[in-house]
Order: C-alpha cells, then structure tokens, then sequence
C-alpha cells in the first residue's frame, strides 16, 4: 500500500509535536503543575498524561489515566481534538520547503551502510533509491540532510 502525506497532515504533526514540547517544558521550569488524579475518573493510582484538547493551547491540558486517554480518543468523544475548534497556532515550517524528521535505530543503519558498500554508493543514494521504489514520491523532491 502506498500513502502520500500531504501539506496539511505535515503542519498537523508539527502543530501536535509543539504543543506537547511546550507542555514538558512548562513542566520542567514548574510553570504549570501536574495534577495529582485522573480529571475523567479520579484515579490517583495510575499513570498520568496530559491530554490537549485544542493544540493551540499548548498549557491548557486535561490530565488522564492511560484508560481515559484512550478513551477521549475515541472519534465521537466531545473531548477528541478532531471534534473541537483547533486555535491557530505559527507555522513554523514554510510552505515551499516540506520536510519529514525520522530517526534511525542503529541497527537498520548499519544494514544500510552494509548496502552503501555492496552497491559501492552512498547513503544519501541509497535510501533515496529506497524512498522512491517504495513511496510515491517524484526523486527531485528529495533532499537529505545528514
């Protein structure tokens, strides 16, 4: 199967990935305090997550057990992000230049560079020619930076 992300799944990942920097950083610095029981059902026994309910509001969390997490991700729950008004936030990715961050493990590095030697290639080379046999992507619209 084959699946192309588009420009507004991108600045949603960015929009979701910022909010929840800004929340562990407000944490770290105790701008803002972790509650003690879940908001949904009250259980202090249990792990706690924030959860936003509006990206845009990135200190404006509702804390939840794992249980209840779950369950506001449910696609009817009034809690869900997808059926609350998302606050806009600053794109900080602009529109010309579209990029995705990934990470590695070691060990799928080191098969690549196995490949980069029986191919006699490079990296960039090499998974560029993998990026493109497997994803619908034109080869210019590649760049790699390493």
């Amino acid at each position: 199967m084959k699946y192309t992300i588009n420009k507004h799944e991108i600045l949603e990942l960015k929009r979701k990935k910022i909010a929840r920097l800004s929340l562990h950083r407000a944490l770290r610095r105790m701008e803002i305090k972790k509650s003690d029981e879940c908001e949904l059902c009250g259980n202090t026994e249990v792990h706690l997550s924030g959860h936003h309910k509006d990206y845009g509001k990135p200190l404006n969390v509702i804390w939840l057990c794992d249980r209840c997490h779950g369950l506001v991700h449910h696609k009817n729950h009034e809690l869900n992000p997808n059926n609350n008004p998302q606050t806009r936030t600053p794109c900080y990715i602009s529109n010309d230049c579209m990029a995705v961050t990934f990470y590695l493990p070691a060990k799928n590095l080191i098969a690549l560079k196995n490949k980069v030697q029986e191919k006699n290639s490079s990296l960039s080379k090499v998974i560029r020619d993998i990026i493109v046999s497997e994803f619908p992507v034109d080869d210019g619209q590649l760049e790699f930076n390493f």
